[in-house]
């Protein structure tokens, strides 16, 4: 008996190493990039996460850039340097864990290499990494970096700043994802203009769940205590879809215009019902509805409203993003084809789980359209192709809905029913209104149309697997 209870033994303790117990329940790492105009706004952020801190449940992590020339509080140093956050711990010189020195900010290597770090030295059962700084959606930002489009961290020592459409996001994520071994639980984006369909297809292979402002963000973005302070009051026991909640609300909450949590995993699905959508707008505006189609995307729910319109021409597309789930509501109660209706429903039902939570404020203007995720739908004539047909989400025919293309609708099954058939034999044989042998004969069959509409054009195809038969002609 001893031979084979201790190998057992021997195995359980093998075993042992590989489970997670001990592990805290959240990492939070915090990419901030204040080496920029925001740079005050990141003092107030770090102290905001200070007054909840780190405890046996959660980590809170932040790597902090600083700039010359905004802020001069707490040393007026304007390196790089890693923060472990603890209770009333300040962004002061010598409380740091690691300093880096100078370094840029607006590079897809240093952000994967900060989250691989956090990894490594912060372990836990579930990692929420927030990209810090400003944020310009898809395509170029207020003031264009070379070789940079929908960019977030804007580091303006290096004149540098992560791009979406040029593939450095989905560089990083990736790097992180095959560090991690699993796809990041939450990514957050306090910057302005992320949370649109375009960026979260980039993030889909490596992330699980998005937070992030369909507008614009208030200078002093999420509202870090009042997020972090009840996580760390219920033990860290959030679900990431609870947590991405919490973000949200409380970030709407403190006076600002948008904020949702989605769920990136339904991605997917969501690309195969716009690409479906895509076309039948395509088809529909070949078939005369152009008018139409552009007087809905005018009424869409559009952001960047502190600006006038088309105030910056095509360096930003403005009013262009606008919110996905409500142009598809436009498009769904207007007068376009029952086929493109039913398409944009079926985005509408993918985006009612997609989307976990939306919240919304009228600050200033009108954010009653907004649900959760926007796209990029300009108007004719605004469309701005050369970064956008980088991102992946052009594998659909969205851009080229976008652009202005029609498509000339292609032949459609229909519901059809087998009435009868009649055999004319009066030529090719005895007219006795039978198939008999050595006999050529016609056969007319009646159909129903089951559909609600008439039906035109319709081409059906006669078979036979009888090697007595012959069909001389089998389509009309």
């Amino acid at each position: 008996m001893k031979k084979i209870f201790l190998p057992v033994i021997f195995l359980l303790i093998l075993l042992i190493p590989t489970l997670t117990f001990g592990l805290k329940k959240w990492t939070i790492l915090v990419y901030m990039n204040a080496d920029n105009n925001l740079e005050q706004f990141g003092i107030q952020d770090f102290m905001e996460m200070s007054s909840v801190g780190s405890d046996s449940n959660i980590d809170i992590v932040v790597q902090f850039d600083r700039i010359s020339g905004y802020d001069t509080t707490y040393g007026n140093w304007t390196d790089c340097m890693r923060f472990h956050i603890t209770s009333g711990l300040t962004p002061a010189i010598g409380n740091e864990v690691m300093d880096l020195g100078e370094v840029n900010m607006g590079s897809p290597t240093v952000l994967s290499d900060f989250v691989n770090w956090g990894i490594d030295n912060y372990p836990s059962e579930k990692y929420l990494v927030v990209i810090w700084n400003h944020g310009d959606g898809w395509t170029r930002g207020f003031t264009p970096i070379a070789g940079a489009y929908k960019d977030c961290s804007n580091d303006e020592t290096s004149n540098s700043s992560i791009g979406v459409a040029n593939g450095e996001l989905e560089s990083a994520l990736s790097t992180i994802y095959s560090h991690l071994g699993r796809k990041i639980d939450i990514l957050g984006f306090d910057a302005c203009l992320m949370q649109m369909w375009e960026v979260a297809v980039e993030a889909q292979p490596y992330v699980n769940y998005m937070v992030g402002s369909e507008e614009t963000e208030g200078g002093a973005g999420w509202v870090y205590d009042d997020f972090l302070g009840p996580l760390a009051q219920g033990n860290g026991a959030m679900t990431p879809v609870q947590l991405g909640d919490k973000i949200s609300s409380t970030y709407v909450a403190s006076n600002q215009p948008t904020c949702s949590c989605i769920d990136v995993q339904q991605i997917p699905t969501l690309n195969t019902a716009v690409n479906n959508l895509a076309k039948e707008l395509m088809i529909a505006r070949y078939q005369g509805y152009g008018s139409t189609i552009e007087s809905l995307i005018s009424s869409t729910q559009g952001y960047l409203l502190i600006y006038p319109e088309y105030y910056y021409g095509h360096i930003v597309p403005d009013h262009d993003f606008r919110d996905l789930q409500d142009f598809c509501e436009l498009v769904s109660g207007s007068s376009l084809p029952t086929a493109t209706k039913t398409a944009a429903n079926d985005v509408i039902t993918v985006l009612n789980t997609l989307i976990t939570s939306s919240y919304y404020k009228n600050v200033n203007y009108d954010y009653s359209g907004s649900n959760g995720l926007s796209i990029y739908l300009p108007v004719p004539g605004y469309y701005d192709s050369s970064p956008y047909t980088s991102l992946t989400s052009c594998s659909t025919y969205w851009d080229e809905f976008i652009s202005g293309a029609s498509m000339e609708p292609g032949p459609t099954e229909v519901n059809m029913s087998y009435v009868s058939h009649a055999i004319d034999d009066s030529v090719g044989g005895n007219n006795d209104g039978q198939v008999d042998a050595l006999e050529t004969v016609d056969m007319t069959i009646t159909l129903k149309n089951n559909e609600t509409t008439t039906v035109t054009g319709i081409t059906g195809v006669l078979s036979t697997t009888d090697t007595y038969v012959t069909i001389n002609s089998n389509t009309s």
